[in-house]
């Protein structure tokens, strides 16, 4: 809870806070930025726009050495890195429109994003 607190009050670069994994990045942040110690490795998955917003995914706990190894995040990782990209190419193709120093999208009722 603390460092979904942290990332909530919008006083971090979530570009740096959180770890890249693929198009999508990875929470927990950098061991680094938590004040808590943890036993389980809880393991979300979302996409960075911009400095300040985070569309959260879902996720799961890691029992493995990596996420694509896990049986338990590995669909998790895949399906979060498929929406980044499917989300970046509807920004691209201008089917979804965002504004980046926001972090708001302008038409998100109007888009379909497929995967």
């Amino acid at each position: 809870r603390n460092w979904m607190k942290a990332i909530s009050e919008g006083n971090h670069d979530l570009q740096k806070l959180l770890r890249p994994e693929g198009a999508a990045h990875a929470l927990p942040p950098k061991r680094k930025y938590l004040e808590i110690e943890f036993t389980e490795h809880l393991r979300l998955y979302g996409m960075v726009i911009g400095k300040k917003t985070l569309i959260l995914f879902n996720g799961g706990i890691k029992k493995a050495g990596t996420a694509q190894e896990c049986p338990n995040v590995a669909k998790y990782f895949k399906e979060a890195n498929q929406l980044c990209n499917a989300i970046e190419e509807a920004i691209k193709d201008k089917n979804l429109e965002l504004n980046y120093d926001t972090g708001k999208f302008n038409n998100p009722e109007q888009t379909e994003i497929e995967l």
